[in-house]
C-alpha cells in the first residue's frame, strides 16, 4: 500500500535579500573611479560580505514525505513486514546535517518494531536537492483489523523549512488472519480412466496462508463425496512439527480404487470442514469435479513408426533405430501388458512379452525403452512409448526391420492389424556406392495420333538425352538434349500415326550416366475419350472427381444437385492425360454430372450423365455408359455390371489373338460401349480375368499375385492418386498407403526434414529419412503389369502400372476399384470381341 503527500510553492527570504544587496552594490559602484585604493579595498570587502556570505546565511529547505508503503499490501497477523517511507529534499543547497533525518516519529499502533533503517547524511555524503531517501521500518502486527500508520519527518524541527504541512503522512491496511487452506485440484489417473480400471483420485491442497502448518487442524478434517467410486486404499498428509507445510506449500490427498461402470461422476472435497481454523478465506476450501469414466473397451496400441538415424548406412557404421508405439485408443494403460520386450525374462510367463522385433543381422550394442507404464504414470491417449537400439549392420544389401507390439495379444484391441511396421532400408559398402544416382521414372503421355511426350525423373539434377525411334529399325536415330534437371519432359514431333517407338534415356550426373529404355504405340486416331469411369469422394465439403483420358486434354465437369436447376462448370487450366476436378457440394447430399474434355488437335469427348450419393458403400455410385451422351443403364449406388456368363468370380479364359496379348498384357481395360465390364490381362499367362465388385476385383487381384522380396520392391517407384480411405494427418496420403510404405500416418511430414510425405513420394524422396529412394527404373519396367505381393511383409499387395511403371497399393477393395476404373484402358466392343 502507497500514500504520497503534494507539494507546496514557496519563496525563499534569501533570494529577495540578495537582490536587494545587488541593487546597493550596484549604486556604489557607480563612482568607483573618485575613491582612493584604501576606499576601493573597503568597498571590494563589503562586497564580499553582501555576495557571498549573505546568500548562505539565507539558504532554505524543505523536506516532503512522498510515500508510505506496506510490504505486503494486506499483512497477516505476525507476518513480517516491510514500512518503506520516501523522503524528498528541496532547497537551496545540500543538506549535509544529519539531525533532521534522525528525527522522526512513528504512529504505527499495535505494530512491534524490530530494526530501522534510516537514511545516510553526512559532510562526506550529503543529499543533494531534489533527491530522494528512504526509511525502512521492519516489524510485524500484533493484533487483526484495520491499523492506521503515520509517518513524520524533522518532527523536533532542528531544521528550518519552508513548509511544515508536507512533513508527515498517514496510510491504512488490513491485518488479516494468518491461516488459509485452498484445494488447487480434483484430478485422477489415469485421465481417461475406465470401468473396473484400477485409478487414483488426487485432491491437491495449499497452505495458502501465512503461518506454517504444523499440526492437523484443519488438513485432518475433510468432507468428501465420491460416490460409485470403491476405495481400496488412501493415503493422507501427514502435517506435524517435524513435517511443516511453509507458506505457499502444498500437500495431496491420494484414494486408490476403481469405478464399477461407466459414466459421468461428479465429486466433491471440503478441507477443515469443521472450522478448526480461523482462515482468511473460507470460500476456497471446497471443490467439484466431475469426471468420465469409459467401458473398459477401446484399448488399442499403434506400431507408429520404425526410425533410424542414417537413412543410408555404410556397413559396420553406428546407427540408432527407434521404435515408436503410440496409445491410438481410447483408455489409459496403466500396465505393461503388450509393451514389454521379448528379452524381459523377469516377466513370466513369456506370453506377456508383448513387444518383439526382427532386425536381421543388427548387432545390438545397446538397447533402452521409457518406463513402462503403470497406475501412477500411465500412458495417456495419443502419448507415445519408444524403443531404441544402437549398434550397426556387419553386412551389406537391402535390410528389412519389423517390429511388432501386443503379440500375444495381451490387451484386448480394437485394431489389431496395426501392430506391426515394417521398415526397408540399403546398407552401403562405401560412400561412393551410396552416393550413386539413379533415374526413379518414365512414362509416355499422348498429346495427339502424331506426337508423345517422354517424361522421366532422378534423383539429382541431371542433364539428359533422349533417343528415339521407329521399333523395326534397329538403331537409334532421333536424339534430343535437355539442361540438368529431376525432372525431364521431351515432347516428340511428326511421329507416324499408330506406329510403335522405343525409347533411351540417358542422365548424366557429376561424371556418372544412367540409362533407361521404352516404348510406346501411338493412336490410330485424334478421337479423344476417357478411360473408364471417373472415381468420385467426397473430401471436406467438396466432390474431388479423378480419371483420365487418352490424349492430353483440358477437361471439365458440370454438376448440380440431383433434380435441380442449371449446371455449374469446374474447368482445368492445363492440358494433362491424369485430371482431378472439384465439385462443391454446398451442402448437398448428392450430384449428377458429367465431364467433357478438348484435345491440343481439338477433338472433343462428352461423358453421359453419372450420379452420385453420400453411402457408405466404397465402390462409386456413378452408372456407366457409352460416353456418347445417352443416359446411362440404371444400376444401383455402387454397383457394378454383373460378370459375362460362365466367367464369374474372376475365373480366367484364354485370349486367342496372340497380337491383341502382346499390345495389352499387364493391363486393365475397360468395355466403354458396354457397361464398363473390366477385365486384367495377366502378363505371364495369354489369359484374362473378370473383375467385377470391388470385393470381387480386389479378391481377383491379389490372387493373381506373385511373391517379391522387400529389396526388389523398394526399386520400384510409388503411384498414389485417386487412392482414398482415412488420412490422419491430412497429407494427402491414405493411412493404409502410409502404413505399407512405413511412414507416420500421424505426421505429414514422417522424418521432420521440412518436405511432406506427398512431396518426397512425388519427388522420389524418403519419406522415412533423409535421402532419395533407391529406385531403379529398368527393374520397374521389366515389371509393369504384374502384381506383387510382400511376402517379408503382411502379404500386402501392389499392382505395376505399365502406364508409367509405378505402384499402386492395393490396399482395399475400394483401393482395387479405383486402379480398375482409373488406370483401366478402354476397348470397343469389337475390339474385345476380337481377343
Amino acid at each position: 500500500m502507497t500514500a504520497s503527500s503534494g507539494t507546496k510553492a514557496n519563496y525563499p527570504a534569501s533570494e529577495i535579500i540578495s537582490s536587494t544587496i545587488r541593487n546597493v552594490g550596484h549604486q556604489k559602484i557607480v563612482n568607483l573611479k573618485n575613491m582612493d585604493i584604501y576606499k576601493k579595498i573597503f568597498f571590494g570587502f563589503f562586497c564580499f560580505i553582501c555576495f557571498v556570505i549573505a546568500p548562505k546565511a539565507s539558504a532554505w529547505s524543505d523536506l516532503s514525505v512522498k510515500t508510505l508503503t506496506v510490504k505486503p499490501a494486506e499483512p497477516a497477523l505476525n507476518q513480517p513486514v516491510v514500512i518503506t517511507v520516501a523522503i524528498l529534499y528541496r532547497g537551496d543547497q545540500d543538506l549535509a546535517d544529519n539531525s533532521a533525518i534522525n528525527s522522526y516519529t512513528l504512529d504505527f499502533r499495535d505494530f512491534e518494531l524490530t530494526k530501522t533503517t534510516i537514511p545516510a547524511v553526512s559532510p562526506a555524503s550529503p543529499w543533494a536537492p531534489d533527491k530522494t531517501k528512504q526509511y525502512l521500518l521492519e516489524g510485524s502486527f500484533r493484533s487483526l483489523g484495520e491499523k492506521t500508520v503515520t509517518f513524520t519527518v524533522n518532527s523536533g524541527r532542528p531544521l528550518a523549512e519552508s513548509d511544515w504541512t508536507n512533513n508527515y503522512l498517514t496510510a491504512k491496511i488490513t491485518v488479516a488472519k494468518p491461516f488459509d487452506l485452498k484445494i488447487e485440484s480434483i484430478s485422477t489417473i489415469p485421465k481417461k480412466p475406465a470401468a473396473g480400471q484400477e485409478l487414483i483420485i488426487t485432491v491437491k491442497a495449499k497452505n495458502n496462508g501465512y503461518e506454517s502448518l504444523s499440526t492437523g487442524a484443519g488438513s485432518g478434517s475433510v468432507l468428501y463425496d465420491f460416490s460409485g467410486f470403491t476405495i481400496k486404499s488412501r493415503q493422507l498428509p501427514l502435517i506435524d512439527s517435524n513435517q511443516r507445510v511453509l507458506s505457499g506449500g502444498t500437500f495431496t490427498y491420494e484414494y486408490r480404487g476403481e469405478f464399477a461402470a461407466p459414466g459421468d461422476y461428479h465429486l466433491s472435497f471440503a478441507i477443515d470442514a469443521a472450522g478448526q481454523l480461523e482462515e482468511k478465506d473460507e470460500s476456497n476450501n471446497r471443490l467439484e469435479q466431475t469426471i468420465t469414466v469409459l467401458p473398459l473397451t477401446g484399448a488399442n496400441l499403434t506400431m507408429e513408426t520404425i526410425a533410424v538415424t542414417k537413412s543410408k548406412p555404410l556397413k559396420n557404421e553406428t546407427l540408432t533405430i527407434t521404435a515408436k508405439v503410440k496409445n491410438t485408443g481410447a483408455l489409459s494403460l496403466n500396465s505393461g501388458r503388450g509393451l514389454r520386450t521379448q528379452d524381459d525374462f523377469s516377466l513370466q510367463p513369456a506370453e506377456e512379452r508383448g513387444a518383439r522385433w526382427d532386425f536381421g543381422d543388427f548387432v545390438i550394442e545397446k538397447q533402452e525403452q521409457d518406463p513402462y507404464p503403470s497406475v501412477a504414470n500411465p500412458l495417456e491417449p495419443g502419448e507415445f512409448f519408444q524403443y531404441k537400439f544402437t549398434g550397426y549392420f556387419p553386412g551389406v544389401g537391402q535390410k528389412t526391420l519389423s517390429f511388432t507390439v501386443n503379440n500375444g495379444n495381451q490387451i484386448a484391441e480394437t485394431d489389431a492389424a496395426d501392430n506391426q511396421k515394417i521398415f526397408a532400408l540399403t546398407v552401403y559398402e562405401n560412400a561412393a556406392e551410396r552416393d550413386d544416382f539413379q533415374i526413379l521414372s518414365h512414362a509416355v503421355e499422348y498429346v495427339s495420333s502424331r506426337t508423345a511426350s517422354v517424361l522421366w525423373q532422378t534423383n539429382a539434377k541431371a542433364a539428359g538425352k533422349l533417343e528415339y525411334k521407329r521399333s523395326e529399325f534397329t538403331s537409334f536415330g532421333e536424339e534430343l538434349n535437355s539442361a540438368a534437371s529431376e525432372k525431364q519432359k521431351q515432347t516428340l514431333n511428326g511421329l507416324k500415326i499408330g506406329a510403335s517407338y522405343d525409347y533411351k534415356i540417358t542422365a548424366v550426373y557429376s561424371g556418372l550416366s544412367r540409362s533407361a529404355e521404352g516404348s510406346f504405340q501411338l493412336p490410330f486416331s485424334d478421337e479423344l475419350c476417357f478411360l473408364g469411369a471417373p472415381v468420385a469422394r467426397a473430401s471436406g465439403t467438396d466432390l474431388i472427381l479423378e480419371f483420365a483420358t487418352d490424349l492430353a486434354a483440358k477437361a471439365a465437369v458440370f454438376y448440380r444437385p440431383t433434380g435441380t436447376g442449371a449446371y455449374k462448370s469446374s474447368v482445368a487450366k492445363d492440358y494433362q492425360i491424369r485430371h482431378s476436378l472439384a465439385c462443391p457440394l454446398a451442402g448437398a447430399s448428392s450430384l449428377e454430372y458429367y465431364l467433357a474434355a478438348t484435345s491440343t488437335p481439338g477433338t472433343i469427348a462428352r461423358t453421359e450423365i453419372y450420379h452420385w450419393a453420400a453411402v457408405d458403400d466404397p465402390a462409386p455410385s456413378a452408372s456407366v455408359g457409352s460416353g456418347n451422351g445417352e443416359p446411362a443403364p440404371e444400376s444401383g449406388a455402387g454397383n457394378v455390371a454383373a460378370a459375362p456368363t460362365g466367367n464369374g468370380n474372376g475365373a480366367p479364359f484364354a485370349i486367342k489373338n496372340g497380337e491383341y496379348y502382346r499390345r495389352l498384357l499387364g493391363k486393365i481395360i475397360l468395355k466403354v460401349e458396354s457397361a464398363g465390364e473390366a477385365y486384367y490381362i495377366n502378363p505371364s499367362k495369354q489369359e484374362m480375368c473378370f473383375l467385377g465388385r470391388p470385393a470381387d476385383a480386389f479378391a481377383v487381384m491379389r490372387g493373381q499375385g506373385i511373391g517379391i522380396t522387400d529389396i526388389n520392391l523398394e526399386k520400384i517407384p510409388v503411384g498414389w492418386k485417386f487412392l482414398s480411405g482415412a488420412d490422419s494427418d491430412g497429407d494427402g496420403l491414405p493411412d493404409m498407403l502410409e502404413d505399407a510404405l512405413g511412414a507416420d500416418r500421424e505426421r505429414a511430414d514422417s522424418d521432420g526434414d521440412g518436405y511432406s510425405d506427398l512431396a518426397e513420394i512425388t519427388n522420389g524422396y524418403n519419406p522415412r529419412g533423409p535421402g532419395r529412394m533407391k529406385i531403379d527404373g529398368s527393374f520397374a519396367a521389366e515389371q509393369a503389369g504384374k502384381i506383387f505381393l510382400q511376402v517379408e511383409s503382411k502379404g500386402e499387395a501392389w499392382y505395376i502400372n505399365p502406364a508409367d511403371n509405378k505402384r499402386y497399393f492395393l490396399g482395399r477393395p475400394a483401393d482395387a476399384f479405383a486402379v480398375m476404373r482409373y488406370l483401366g484402358l478402354g476397348i470397343s466392343n469389337s475390339d474385345f470381341g476380337k481377343l
